[in-house]
């Protein structure tokens, strides 16, 4: 049942603007304005602010687990959600309750809609409100260390009102072109936004001309730059039952850690997250790095590269750039199967042409659905240009993702995969339904995030 609190959450929710108007916005003005009614929650607030094209949210989840590790109270705000409204507000590596959300948010809507009324140019938007009532939530929970991630962007982002102790950027793709421009300079350009005088910045693998203008940026303000290849001489090896992360360098002794996970971009984010916990000084203590590390290797990343069966295995994983599915095709290349099976959603704004060809590459059928209405392409839109893009691949279309998830998991052999990508979204609704089937409980419908209906439309199988 829905809350009160994610009703009022979602009637925020406006079509998204695009072209030079929806980069430019407002400027932080609106965040700015409803922070001071609030008491600037955020002035103070010891934090890590994470931005990049992907892997921000599995880097803040990494870093979450090893200041756990390390006993410090964190407070942690991503997005999207999986599942929940509430998953995206983490308090000590758990999301808030029901109850907590909705006492923030009664909080924060009195000066959203005052502001709003008495100042309409500083009307705060959607994510104004969440990144306000988490900095809010961050505040009188008295956490630590809090973790943000922006939403996209950085320059301009909702979260780019903090100080922070330490900035990471983790990555750069072409991604949000709408918002952030089609080149990769200028998306470089505008995630370097959230690098600040004085405050070290840990840098993943980026492009090379990405890097050159991360670097320039933290150069004018005079940040110092831990990149994980040439500051930090990051390797990355495989193993048997997963992934080793080595650093040579930026540590006390050379560190070395173990990952149960496969993939070879969580041990990226991984380094990254042990990087930016370095950063803070909180290594000093004996033992401390080996605290951390072993948090970091044990620590669960829902809807990332996930792994919810072996025998079929079933893979769930939010990819949705060029890029991420490249990566997931190399953890799938990792786990030894007969046949995959994919399905698929995509957001309104990606090119199927451009995300997907790596992973239909390897397809032995398709099922496209919707995961979000409001946000996706509908199943047969996306059918048919999956089917231009492989004739010969049989895809089928179901408007409802809890039916096609079902539908595909029927027929698996033991020696099959599943792969469940496109959206975070999808990812969320396939955790949920498939985790029941796996389970052998009967599957709920309507498999989709919030504002969703339980329709189901089967387009039947195409060549």
């Amino acid at each position: 049942m829905r809350t009160p609190a994610a009703a009022y959450i979602e009637s925020l929710i406006r079509p998204e603007a695009s072209g030079r108007d929806a980069r430019e916005r407002r400027g932080l003005a609106p965040m700015e304005a409803l922070l001071r009614r609030l008491g600037d929650p955020h002035r103070g607030l010891r934090c890590v602010h994470i931005a990049g094209s992907k892997g921000k949210g599995s880097t803040a989840l990494l870093i979450e687990a090893a200041l756990q590790g390390l006993g410090v109270r964190t407070g942690t705000y991503t997005s999207p959600h999986l599942e929940e409204w509430t998953e995206r507000f983490r308090l000590e590596g758990r999301p808030i309750s029901d109850a907590l959300l909705q006492r923030t948010i009664e909080r924060v809507r009195p000066q959203v809609e005052r502001l709003s009324h008495e100042c309409p140019d500083l009307a705060p938007s959607f994510f104004d409100v969440l990144s306000a009532a988490a900095l809010l939530l961050f505040r009188e929970s008295r956490v630590d260390c809090a973790i943000l991630e922006t939403g996209l962007g950085g320059r301009l982002d909702s979260t780019n009102v903090v100080r922070p102790a330490v900035t990471c950027i983790t990555t750069i793709e072409r991604e949000h072109t709408a918002r952030l421009g089609n080149e990769i300079p200028g998306i470089a350009r505008e995630k370097a936004g959230i690098i600040k005088s004085g405050v070290p910045l840990v840098l993943g693998r980026v492009p090379r001309e990405a890097e050159r203008v991360i670097r320039e940026r933290a150069g004018e303000v005079e940040a110092e730059v831990f990149g994980l290849d040439a500051e930090l001489g990051a390797k990355f090896l495989t193993a048997p039952r997963g992934c080793i992360l080595r650093m040579p360098a930026g540590v006390a002794e050379p560190l070395e850690v173990e990952l149960r996970h496969p993939a070879p971009f969580l041990a990226h984010n991984a380094a990254l997250a042990l990087a930016c916990v370095e950063r803070l000084g909180l290594f000093a203590a004996a033992g401390a790095r080996d605290r951390a590390a072993r948090a970091v290797a044990g620590a669960s990343l829902p809807g990332r590269g996930e792994i919810l069966a072996r025998s079929p295995f079933v893979v769930v994983d939010g990819a949705h750039t060029r890029e991420s599915a490249a990566a997931l095709s190399g953890l799938l290349d990792t786990l030894a199967h007969d046949a995959m099976d994919l399905v698929v959603s995509l957001g309104a704004d990606k090119d199927a042409g451009e995300v997907l060809p790596v992973l239909l590459a390897r397809a032995r059928r398709v099922y496209a659905t919707t995961a979000e209405p409001t946000r996706s392409h509908p199943a047969e839109v996306l059918a048919q240009a999956l089917r231009s893009l492989s004739p010969f691949v049989p895809v089928r279309a179901m408007e409802d993702p809890a039916c096609a998830l079902r539908e595909a998991l029927r027929p698996l052999s033991p020696g099959d995969l599943l792969c469940v990508t496109g959206s975070m979204y999808l990812a969320g609704a396939a955790r949920r339904i498939l985790s029941e089937a796996l389970a052998g409980r009967p599957c709920r419908p309507g498999g989709r995030a919030p504002k969703i209906s339980a329709s189901h439309s089967d387009g039947g199988w195409g060549a």
